[in-house]
């Protein structure tokens, strides 16, 4: 009967870790395809392109051009993680400090056209822009994949309503099959005093 239990209880275990795995894989899985599609789509708009387009139409070669333009960009990455719903926890904080970043370069870079508008210094001052800002976004973009994972294992590592549950039952039903089996055993003792020790201790030995 001893071997039975073990048998159950180790069963039981491993149900457990096996759900675990196959939950954590999918919802693995559903979150880095959000940030696939999220990505897929950011590149397929060339948002740095359209947004450079967009605001050379309003303000060419002008300080606060730059500037704008790493407004525009915020926004329309702010928009595109809103709509794949990845735009919470720690790849909501690192997509501000990525646009606190590169508005603070997009500042410095700028202020050289403040009292000119010749296009050899606006080109020069869009360059170290430009390449500072790859670096600050291809660098986030890694932190960001990361960020979503760990958000999964946080979420993941707290039990859900379900699962508690299922946890309940479970304890129930090992709890149930040991009383059982020591009843059954008591029910062997000469007298109610015995059978009640055998019982308690049967008990106290299978929790």
């Amino acid at each position: 009967m001893k071997k039975f239990l073990t048998i159950m209880v180790l069963g039981l275990l491993w149900c457990n870790v096996g759900v675990a795995e196959t939950t954590y894989i999918k919802s693995l899985a559903k979150e880095l395809k959000k940030w696939e599609n999220y990505r897929k789509d950011y590149k397929s708009q060339q948002i740095f392109k359209s947004c450079r387009n967009e605001v050379t139409a309003v303000k060419p070669i002008q300080a606060m051009f730059i500037m704008d333009h790493a407004d525009c960009v915020f926004f329309k990455d702010e928009a595109l993680l809103i709509k794949h719903k990845i735009y919470y926890g720690e790849v909501h904080t690192i997509a501000n400090d990525r646009y606190s970043r590169a508005f603070r370069l997009a500042k410095r870079s700028g202020q050289n056209l403040v009292h000119t508008r010749d296009w050899e210094a606006y080109k020069a001052a869009w360059n170290i822009y430009q390449s500072g800002r790859d670096d600050i976004y291809n660098q986030s973009w890694s932190r960001q994949k990361q960020a979503l994972i760990n958000e999964v294992n946080k979420v993941l590592s707290q039990p859900s309503e379900a699962e508690k549950k299922e946890e309940k039952k479970k304890k129930e039903q090992a709890s149930s099959i040991n009383e059982t089996v020591c009843a059954q055993k008591a029910s062997k003792a000469k007298n109610d005093f015995a059978a009640k020790k055998i019982y308690e201790a049967c008990m106290k030995r299978s929790q």
